[in-house]
């Protein structure tokens, strides 16, 4: 089974180059367009890494790191 990567990024054209690429890679990809969308998939899956913007509109990512 591949990692699977979280991404968060507000900028969804942004988020969706980065999901493709990675899915070229070999992982599989989740996207969420803000913070609070990101801790709900961390609550409801099992994430092996999560790869975010620093400024998130509602939480930056050392907030983000701390939940």
């Amino acid at each position: 089974m591949s990692p699977v990567l979280l991404c968060i990024d507000d900028r969804t054209q942004l988020l969706q180059i980065r999901k493709t690429n990675l899915e070229r890679l070999g992982f599989a990809v989740v996207t969420a367009t803000n913070a609070p969308a990101g801790l709900t998939l961390l609550e409801k899956m099992e994430i092996s890494a999560v790869l975010l913007d620093y400024k998130l509109e509602g939480l930056d990512a050392e907030a983000m790191a701390f939940h």
